[in-house]
């Protein structure tokens, strides 16, 4: 609508001035024939009076020619007559050398002063008769002239007015407000309505183009869509992947976990077999069987819990509950390499809207890597409580829970701490890391809208923190 009063109102702007200019244009052109026609009148008044002028100069003398003049001039009420002798220039005090010249050899002269028009008609060789006329009308045409303009223009600006509205509503004012609608409900996601209008011009070129957009975007939605899809499926895949890895580090710790029970259980089996086994030593020898099968069957069952493909589904969870559970399942590798696992308990509330399964992966590859960074064993410290922290592109700290996981080991190059969480990249010995725990760690703490930080020293060791929100938990 905005569009369509600017075209209205510089179409009445420059209908208005062009307007303006032909009334100027008429208004001096009409003068100026007013102008023409009095001065042809006053040359018809001395053409009249010259025969009996000169009658009398010839016959009487320049007096009587005066005094006729001075009557006949006494009788008209707009036009002056007077008699202007060639011998006293002071009689023709309008006229130059050149129009005096004209006049003495017979030629009638002309003059147009501010005020009036002067007609100079010689009379032989003795003088001219001045027929002159007062300009009084001439403002009087001016202004009637103006009146018709005017009224005649108001006329036409209205007239111009309303053709003007008309055609801008119709053919600019509403096509640009359905145009500007459309755009609104592209902009809120609406990418199913199409624009039909019957035009060939520039908006109608416009309603195309934007349809052809809504095309277009809706193709790229689709594949934008079908791509995350197969992005999601690629990352749930990577992590299974990562999950069974860790698994497959974990098997010989678990193996030798299995055995001690495996031997408890064949050794009494062979107990209760024998013939001197009274029925007490029986029911004692099944209650060990029993209770290390319990526990073989615990350690298969977090193994197959950790393996197993899950969707993500965040629920409120007590990150400390998480990781112990994480540490349960690596203790068996933990103790075989020497490496003491030991978890705060004193860190407070740690509740947070997580998908456990997927914390519980990304704390055991950092326990995982922490087991692998001391060969010679050690003791590695975690903790999970509640803090204040700040993320790297925020303005304001914020409620986080953190997961810390410190480790003793030779600790990690300057140059290499900017790229641990790059896919791919390690600085194991090769076949003994894939570069993926820490990348799929850190995708992990990105889908939960938190963020990752490591510090590290040359041979004292490394310190992995995950961030979670912990936003809206009591």
């Amino acid at each position: 609508m905005k569009l369509a009063r600017k075209i209205i109102v510089v179409t009445l702007a420059v209908f208005l001035t062009l307007l303006g200019v032909v009334s100027y244009i008429e208004v001096g052109r009409a003068v100026r024939v007013y102008r023409n026609l009095v001065r042809s009148e006053l040359a018809v008044t001395g053409h009249a009076l010259r025969p009996a002028i000169r009658e009398l100069v010839e016959t009487e003398g320049e007096p009587q020619a005066v005094r006729l003049l001075q009557k006949t001039d006494a009788t008209m009420s707009t036009v002056n007559l007077r008699w202007a002798s060639f011998h006293d220039p002071e009689s023709t005090p309008f006229l130059q050398a050149d129009q005096r010249a004209a006049l003495e050899d017979g030629g009638e002269v002309s003059l147009d002063r501010a005020d009036r028009l002067y007609a100079y008609v010689p009379v032989g060789k003795r003088g001219a008769i001045e027929v002159a006329q007062a300009l009084t009308e001439e403002r009087s045409v001016a202004v009637l002239i103006t009146q018709d303009r005017l009224v005649a223009a108001l006329i036409a600006i209205l007239g111009a007015a309303a053709v003007a509205t008309i055609f801008g509503l119709r053919y600019v004012g509403r096509p640009m407000a359905i145009l500007a609608e459309h755009a609104r409900r592209v902009g809120a996601g609406d990418l199913t309505r199409r624009l039909s209008l019957d035009r060939t011009d520039e908006i109608g070129e416009l309603a195309s183009e934007m349809n052809g957009m809504c095309d277009r975007l809706m193709a790229a939605q689709a594949s934008a869509a079908k791509e995350a899809q197969a992005r999601l499926k690629a990352v749930e895949q990577l992590r299974h992947v990562d999950r069974l890895r860790t698994v497959g580090t974990l098997a010989s710790g678990i193996a030798h976990e299995l055995g001690t029970p495996l031997s408890v259980i064949a050794g009494r089996a062979k107990m209760i077999a024998g013939p001197d086994t009274s029925k007490e030593q029986v029911a004692q020898y099944s209650q060990v069987i029993q209770s290390q099968v319990n526990r073989m069957s615990e350690i298969v069952r977090g193994l197959l819990d950790f393996a197993r493909r899950r969707p993500a589904n965040k629920t409120r969870a007590d990150l400390r509950d998480v990781t112990r559970r994480a540490l349960d399942l690596l203790s068996p590798l933990a103790k075989r390499n020497g490496v003491a696992l030991t978890l705060a308990t004193d860190g407070g509330d740690a509740t947070a809207e997580v998908d456990a399964v997927q914390v519980e992966q990304a704390v055991a590859n950092l326990v995982v890597n922490a087991i692998q960074a001391m060969p010679k064993g050690g003791e590695v410290l975690i903790d999970a409580k509640r803090v204040r922290a700040k993320a790297p592109e925020a303005d304001d700290e914020s409620e986080y829970v953190c997961v810390a996981v410190k480790d003793g080991g030779a600790g990690i190059a300057p140059a290499d701490l900017p790229r641990v969480f790059e896919p791919f990249f390690t600085t194991k010995d090769l076949g003994e890391g894939t570069g993926l725990g820490l990348s799929v760690t850190y995708g992990i703490v990105q889908e939960h809208s938190g963020f990752a930080e490591v510090t590290s020293e040359l041979g004292q060791g490394s310190c992995f923190q995950l961030f979670f929100p912990a936003e809206g938990i009591a």
